[in-house]
């Protein structure tokens, strides 16, 4: 895991997609569970890669770091 990952945000490369605003902006709590919409496709892929839904390392990682 790069820490640094987590501050996306800070990156001052050129950024020339529709959403560049978006792709400046922190991670924020209000998307933070929005994966369990889609759990049940998510399933398959997490059995082949042997990660469980239960706890997504993206927020586990956010949540230590903050």
């Amino acid at each position: 895991f790069e820490p640094a990952c987590l501050q996306f945000h800070e990156n001052e490369r050129m950024v020339k997609t529709a959403s560049f605003q978006q792709v400046r902006q922190p991670l924020y709590k209000t998307s933070r569970a929005r994966w369990r919409n889609y759990q049940r496709q998510l399933r398959p892929l997490a059995g082949i890669i042997g990660y469980p839904l239960e706890t997504p390392v993206s927020i586990t990682a956010v949540n230590r770091l903050r």
